[in-house]
């Protein structure tokens, strides 16, 4: 975690964000800071080209065009956004004009377990159907390889998942953005250990930690979230997931790193 800037219990709820390398937690993020008292998840999810409803139903969302700074300024306090929004001197400068209302937290996770998680969501996640781009690449996926480990090794190959997560690394140095490891907040949960990086997330946004029933809320949490691939492991996924053909295509890659930049290693 990057506590950079820790701020005291406050009277008005602030304005969450929630934000994240897709497939590292957004919604348990989301969750967990919506459960808390003054605050609630957000209907739309916000991205940096497009934003979409959440609250549509199981097989369909309606996705629009729209300036996500407008729909956090017409925000209520205590709102809490789901978000992919990547680093640019835009953004940037957008959230350090707004951080005393506005809090943004950045969850990311170990590269190789959001290609895992990535896979087992293409092949198994009834969600993959709510929207046109998301329907397509489900079909190819399941209609191009008998397997995930093909499937694995041909998001290896092509590796869009690692450039993409690059474009995040730049939350990492920002001194308005609270920033957290998947691994130490599902740890976290597990263990009902709320003196580390659960006693920082509520004194970033102004919340008690000591009224907050952690095991209630902790139970809440680890059930299955609206997008998870339904796999029981999560950290290490790809440990059990990978071959020979998987590392040999990790080395000739510059994942390394990318690995090293978010403090990660194999």
């Amino acid at each position: 975690m990057n506590a950079k800037k820790l701020h005291h219990v406050n009277a008005s709820p602030p304005i969450v964000i929630a934000n994240s390398v897709p497939k590292s937690g957004t919604y348990l993020l989301q969750r967990l800071i919506a459960s808390l008292k003054g605050f609630g998840e957000s209907k739309h999810h916000l991205q940096d080209q497009r934003c979409y409803l959440t609250e549509e139903n199981q097989y369909y969302r309606s996705v629009f065009l729209c300036d996500y700074r407008k729909l956090i300024e017409n925000a209520a306090p205590g709102e809490v956004f789901a978000a992919h929004l990547q680093s640019s001197d835009e953004s940037h400068a957008f959230f350090a004009s707004n951080s005393q209302n506005v809090k943004h937290l950045l969850i990311y996770r170990h590269p190789l377990d959001i290609l895992v998680s990535n896979t087992l969501f293409y092949s198994k996640s009834e969600t993959m159907k709510r929207d046109y781009y998301s329907a397509k690449v489900r079909r190819y996926y399941l209609e191009a390889f008998d397997n995930d480990a093909d499937r694995m090794l041909e998001i290896l190959h092509s590796n869009p998942t690692f450039n993409y997560y690059l474009k995040y690394l730049g939350w990492l140095n920002d001194p308005n953005v609270l920033t957290v490891r998947f691994e130490d907040l599902y740890t976290s949960l597990v263990s009902r250990d709320s003196s580390g990086v659960l006693s920082e997330i509520c004194d970033f946004i102004g919340v008690d930690p000591c009224a907050v029933d952690w095991n209630e809320l902790a139970l809440a949490m680890l059930e299955t979230g609206p997008t998870a691939s339904g796999a029981k492991k999560k950290i290490g996924q790809y440990l059990d997931h990978f071959d020979q053909r998987h590392w040999n295509c990790i080395l000739d890659t510059d994942l390394l790193d990318i690995l090293s930049k978010f403090d990660y290693e194999i």
